[in-house]
């Protein structure tokens, strides 16, 4: 049957009527898609604008504003807030300089309502039951203004205003060179990783749209940076003007880029963005100012990060991410002293290392210290690698955003194939400005590395090594022989087992490993020269599985463990934690596990939390389907239950 579908339009005419209800004729004047015009061309078109009555001047269908005409400027959207929220910003940043801000602004997707009273800097973020009640509560602010309320940002209201922006952005960064963005950003080297790529069509469509966001969103970034380095009291730079020039914002990064900030403004983005794109940059940086970025939650960033790497294609290149409380755990069983150096070598978005970082802080609590001399220690001792400059740039925000108040000496964040660092390294170059195909770095400025790192925390890409290109197999597989470790490469062999081979290097006796994979290792005729390899230079601390949740990454469809290791050539060596977690991992239980885990017992009150098993590390050597350990007391009937049909087996997994 034939049908008619709402559009905008349709919404926004019951809302029109509404407002016109309330409005008291002799003091505003409602419009509906006025029109802005400068210098003879039409800029923009508001969705609703509200003028007071004596403040403008009407002739032939042209309206002339006095400054402080603009009542209100209202965006409606269909499907949500957060769009209306950055067009009606836009707006605002047309007008300010030659009619004043108007009093409110808002956006309403006709349920939800955002608005804010520029006169006092007030807002609220609510939802109503009818259009009729947003209508009443927009025209109050507008008479009265809005009083100060308890109401609050949520990180996802900042993720949903950020990545509109990062949307709106992306129309001006495709048209900057493809190649150009794909190098910088990093995303070519998935076709390095995964050699079907080049030859699908549509996924190297998927990967060009993905440069294209991620340098909107290192834009963004350097704008949110900046706005917080040139914010409060102890501002370190000067604000960016009302009238700043693209070329006026760069020269701004640079002078942070003076204070050795490389990894977060080498990127220089700005100066390759049309003329066009000023307006909306204008916009975005008097987005930070509206919402008072600054006092958001730092897990912010990495959000939005994560909503931006289309699904599919970490899918095909096996790249996923550390869930918080994954990382959390991870980091309070594998550090207990706020000194050691700690490292991932695939750090991506640097989940891990901010878990580190914020496990050194919980050592020190109760010392005394001063917190950006402590912040400064830290960074220096916390290092991270990703061959994508992307997620390097994220890793050393998220770092940085620790302690916001304080500026780092150094973040010790490179781009570089960490596969290709040997532990003879006496340094590595950082992140630099653009990638040079063959070593993917440029030739200046040096990260000096120590012989070893006292914990290694990492969660690997495990592409197929049947995937990789030729030339890049046999780059990694030179590595290994210079290792002498050859002998574990057999069958089925996946990157991340590489890393696992690569990452011992770093690690002296007694240091620990931990590594998210997918369980499928543990049970695998293609694995049994990698559990050969474990057993033979390591002590397996702790083997973690959940029997409420199928994975420790995000938008993973295989089961997967946290594998923790302590380097050892002991062959009298202790016993191994078979861990099952019945609640589902959380940032709030992952202190709480790790404190179980450590004592290697679980009082009563726990047990329908968390299970330990005590088992020798020899009878691993016997029994080498350790899954028959770690699973009796679940069957794969349950394991569907719980993931619905996106479980993958091992069979599945490792071909």
């Amino acid at each position: 049957m034939p049908t008619f579908k709402a559009t905008e339009h349709t919404l926004r005419q019951p809302f029109i009527e509404a407002l016109m209800g309330c409005i008291d004729e002799k003091d505003y004047r409602l419009l509906n898609e006025l029109a802005y015009r400068e210098n003879g061309l039409v800029r923009k078109i508001p969705d609703i604008v509200i003028l007071r009555e004596g403040k403008y001047r009407e002739k032939d269908d042209v309206f002339h504003i006095d400054y402080g005409g603009i009542a209100a400027i209202l965006e409606t959207k269909k499907v949500d807030i957060a769009s209306g929220f950055a067009q009606a910003t836009q707006y605002q940043t047309l007008v300010r300089k030659t009619m004043g801000y108007p009093h409110v602004l808002a956006s309403t997707d006709f349920k939800r309502l955002w608005v804010q009273d520029n006169t006092s800097g007030n807002y609220i973020i609510e939802q109503y039951s009818t259009v009729n009640k947003i209508a009443e509560v927009v025209y109050d602010s507008i008479i009265s203004g809005l009083a100060a309320t308890p109401t609050f940002y949520t990180d996802k209201d900042y993720v949903d205003f950020i990545s509109a922006s990062v949307n709106n952005l992306t129309q001006f960064t495709r048209r900057i060179r493809r190649k150009s963005l794909e190098q910088l950003t990093g995303f070519f080297l998935a076709t390095t990783l995964d050699a079907e790529i080049g030859k699908n069509k549509e996924i190297l469509r998927e990967i060009s749209e993905t440069s294209n966001k991620a340098a909107a969103f290192i834009i963004i970034n350097q704008l949110f940076l900046y706005h917080l380095l040139s914010s409060g009291p102890a501002a370190l730079f000067n604000p960016l003007s009302a009238d700043a020039s693209l070329s006026d914002i760069q020269k701004a990064f640079d002078k942070v880029l003076m204070k050795n900030f490389e990894a977060i403004f080498n990127c220089r983005l700005i100066p390759l963005l049309p003329n066009e794109a000023q307006e909306l940059v204008d916009a975005i940086i008097e987005q930070f100012r509206i919402l008072k970025i600054e006092t958001g939650s730092s897990d912010i960033l990495g959000k939005v990060f994560h909503s931006l790497i289309p699904y599919n294609l970490r899918k095909r290149i096996a790249a996923y991410y550390t869930g918080n409380p994954a990382a959390r755990l991870l980091a309070n069983l594998t550090i207990s002293n706020a000194d050691a150096l700690i490292a991932d070598f695939a750090c991506g978005s640097g989940t891990m290392l901010v878990e580190a970082y914020k496990r050194k802080r919980e050592l020190i609590q109760n010392k005394k210290s001063s917190t950006c001399e402590q912040h400064t220690l830290w960074l220096s001792q916390i290092y991270g690698f990703d061959i994508c400059m992307f997620s390097g740039h994220l890793a050393a925000m998220n770092l940085f955003i620790q302690e916001i108040k304080c500026f780092p000496e150094r973040m010790n964040i490179a781009i570089e194939d960490s596969m290709h660092i040997t532990s003879k390294t006496q340094s590595i170059l950082p992140i630099e400005q653009e990638i040079v195909t063959e070593d993917f770095v440029t030739k200046k400025g040096r990260i000096t590395l120590p012989k070893h790192f006292d914990v290694i925390l990492i969660n690997p890409p495990f592409t197929d090594r049947r995937r990789m290109t030729e030339a890049y197999v046999k780059s990694i597989d030179r590595v290994i022989k210079r290792e002498k470790k050859m002998e574990y490469v057999r069958g089925q062999f996946h990157l991340g087992l590489y890393f696992m081979l690569h990452c011992e290097e770093f690690l002296k006796k007694g240091d620990f490993f931990g590594i998210v994979i997918p369980e499928s290792i543990l049970q695998n005729m293609a694995s049994q020269k990698i559990i050969d390899f474990i057993l033979e230079r390591f002590q397996i601390y702790a083997i973690i599985s959940s029997n409420a949740q199928i994975a420790f990454s995000e938008n993973t469809d295989w089961k997967e463990i946290l594998l923790v290791l302590v380097k050892s050539t002991d062959l009298k060596k202790g016993p191994v934690r078979f861990v099952t977690l019945y609640d589902g991992l959380t940032y709030e239980n992952a202190r709480e596990f790790a404190i179980l885990i450590a004592e290697g017992r679980v009082p009563s009150k726990y047990d329908k939390k968390i299970s330990i098993k005590m088992v020798n590390q020899d009878e691993l050597a016997r029994e080498r389907n350790w899954i028959r350990i770690l699973r009796k007391d679940i069957t794969i009937d349950e394991l569907m239950s719980i993931a619905g049909n996106t479980l993958k087996t091992g069979k599945e997994v490792w071909g």
